[in-house]
């Protein structure tokens, strides 16, 4: 039987352009964003775990000026970020067995991690850890709402 994880990204992958329609282009994160750039050096490279389409959160993280690497289980999302944001790095891989064998300054899961169930998100700690380089900032959106 499927977790409700798998059951997002089978949703995620069958709706990929509503959802980015939907989604849209206004940054409300922008003050956040700021935050987390701010923690990290001066042209850190970002690990967007759960990017989707990457709008907007992966075009301000690039106007930024952050190498950016986005990871989404939908290769119908990450098309779409792919032919918006072409120079972003696009893997298509579900977070759960994440591992790029690479480190990056910071790492966003936003709106991500929240679908998983509750053991998974655990599991997501040691993954986060495996990627993150020394003074890493973290940011990630929990729980229903």
């Amino acid at each position: 039987m499927p977790s409700d994880a798998d059951k997002f990204i089978d949703l995620y992958r069958c709706h990929a352009p509503a959802w980015t329609r939907q989604r849209g282009k206004k940054l409300v994160e922008r003050q956040c964003l700021d935050k987390f750039i701010e923690l990290q050096s001066d042209t850190p490279s970002v690990l967007d775990i759960g990017c989707g389409s990457g709008e907007p959160i992966d075009r301000y993280l690039l106007e930024c000026g952050c190498p950016l690497t986005g990871v989404d289980a939908s290769p119908e999302l990450l098309e779409i970020a792919r032919d918006s944001l072409p120079s972003a790095t696009w893997i298509s891989a579900d977070m759960r067995g994440l591992d790029l064998r690479t480190q990056f300054h910071g790492l966003l899961a936003w709106n991500s991690t929240f679908q998983l169930t509750p053991d998974d998100q655990r599991r997501m700690f040691p993954i986060f850890r495996q990627h993150a380089a020394p003074g890493t900032a973290l940011t990630f959106t929990s729980g229903p709402a």
